[in-house]
């Protein structure tokens, strides 16, 4: 009677008993002082002592522990970054494993249909007179040179300030319109004609900058002598930022080529992942746009769009911009912040691409600030400027000016207004920050899905 007694009342032994029932059951290697502690079993007893320790420290109701569960503990807890990875690598492994299965049966579907494994013809269109295309890359690189001549020959006396400064802006928009010209002269398809803009803009960005930078710091004292600098220029061109240092960026020794294959290995993988579902999800619902529902439309295309967006996302910050970093040793390579935790549109500004936000700060939002703008409108003149080139490279890419992107950009000015007031107003409550981010989230999804039906039925 007394050993059930016992039992139902929950009688453990004693915090003493229990730990050295612990200890006691440890090999002799492990808990004497004078024997080799490498033994392979050690670290492994030393974990199941500490485990022993962990569960005395925790609160006890007769014969249980107070636990929580372990997706509970990782987001409650300090849980350090390397355990935490270590505790969830499998999830990472059984996400890939599930998108690879997925895919996996997109293709087997279209071979029992009679149907080659992948759609060739969007890849065709796509990649059709890439040596064209990659000619029109390098002599965009070889024109940005110029600038750097123009600035060289006014530093020699050649040209005076004004010409040189006048040329400068003339071949900027040159820069930028000359390949948008050659695109909208062509019958290129999207893919391509989007690739060009792109890169024009890109390099808008970078020459832009590259002056901005020369005349302030020019305006402050610093001699031409100085300021222009052969290497420096010609590694701006190549490293992954948009705005111009005279002191040079921070650098790393080498190239680590096995991370670099790693990374082209990873970008090859997502370009496949995209391109299914572009041809199996998006590029049948834009060739029957006019025939669908616009709220079928929406609600078949938002997920797809969804996906894309976030492998975009990766293929371009994690993989193409650390590669580009990776071979040109750059240093500096946060690119992107925790955006996904976003509550307020200001925030997603701030994280998400953070080489066109330090450009947009230093060189246009600083520079309305210096004319004595207000806050407020060097917010919205800065928005807008970024409105005019988004919409600017859909245009070329579609050879329609629609400005619906432009719009669409231009709400988040509102946006951020009313957020930061509603933040005001909860202080930043876990509940609004909860509200704000699914918020945030599906006006994420639903902005390019609109974009997408409004584009694909006028194209």
């Amino acid at each position: 009677m007394r050993v059930w007694s016992n039992i139902f009342r929950g009688v453990l032994p004693k915090k003493r008993e229990k730990l050295q029932t612990c200890v006691s059951s440890m090999p002799l290697a492990a808990t004497s002082n004078g024997v080799d502690q490498g033994h392979p079993d050690s670290n492994l007893e030393r974990k199941k002592l500490e485990s022993c320790n962990e569960e005395e420290s925790l609160p006890r109701i007769s014969s249980c522990y107070l636990r929580d569960s372990m997706i509970t503990r990782l987001r409650t807890q300090g849980i350090p970054q390397d355990d935490l990875i270590r505790k969830l690598f499998g999830l990472n492994n059984v996400i890939w494993v599930l998108f690879a299965l997925y895919f996996l049966r997109l293709l087997v579907v279209r071979i029992i249909h009679g149907l080659s494994p992948v759609c060739v013809d969007f890849l065709l269109t796509s990649i059709c007179d890439a040596p064209k295309i990659i000619l029109i890359f390098g002599l965009i690189w070889a024109s940005s040179y110029t600038f750097f001549l123009i600035l060289s020959l006014e530093r020699l006396k050649f040209l005076s300030y004004n010409l040189a400064n006048i040329l400068l802006r003339l071949c900027l928009l040159l820069l930028l319109i000359l390949p948008c010209k050659w695109i909208l002269s062509s019958e290129y398809p999207v893919v391509p004609s989007f690739s060009v803009a792109a890169q024009a803009t890109c390099y808008f960005l970078k020459i832009h900058s590259f002056i901005a930078v020369v005349e302030r710091e020019y305006w402050r004292g610093t001699s031409l002598d100085v300021l222009l600098n052969w290497r420096m220029f010609s590694y701006f061109l190549i490293a992954p930022t948009l705005v111009y240092r005279v002191k040079g960026y921070p650098r790393t020794k080498k190239i680590r080529w096995k991370y670099f294959i790693g990374l082209f290995i990873q970008g090859c993988g997502l370009l496949f992942v995209m391109y299914l579902i572009m041809t199996e999800y998006m590029l049948p619902l834009f060739h029957n746009a006019l025939d669908i529902h616009s709220v079928e439309f929406v609600v078949t295309l938002i997920v797809p769009t969804g996906i894309f967006y976030l492998l975009f996302f990766i293929l371009i910050f994690e993989v193409m911009l650390n590669g580009f970093a990776e071979l040109s040793c750059f240093g500096d390579r946060l690119f992107y912040e925790d955006w996904w935790n976003s509550v307020t549109h200001d925030e997603f500004l701030r994280k998400w691409n953070r080489p066109v936000y330090n450009y947009l700060m230093k060189i246009v939002y600083s520079h309305g600030r210096k004319m004595g703008t207000s806050k407020l409108n060097a917010m919205t003149l800065t928005i807008a400027y970024s409105s005019v080139l988004h919409e600017l490279v859909l245009a070329v890419s579609f050879r329609r000016l629609r400005l619906y992107l432009m719009s669409l950009m231009m709400t988040q000015t509102p946006l951020i207004w009313l957020m930061n007031i509603l933040l005001r107003i909860q202080e930043r409550t876990r509940v609004y920050r909860q509200i704000s981010n699914i918020f945030f989230w599906n006006y994420i999804f639903l902005g390019p899905t609109l974009l997408m039906l409004i584009y694909s039925r006028e194209y």
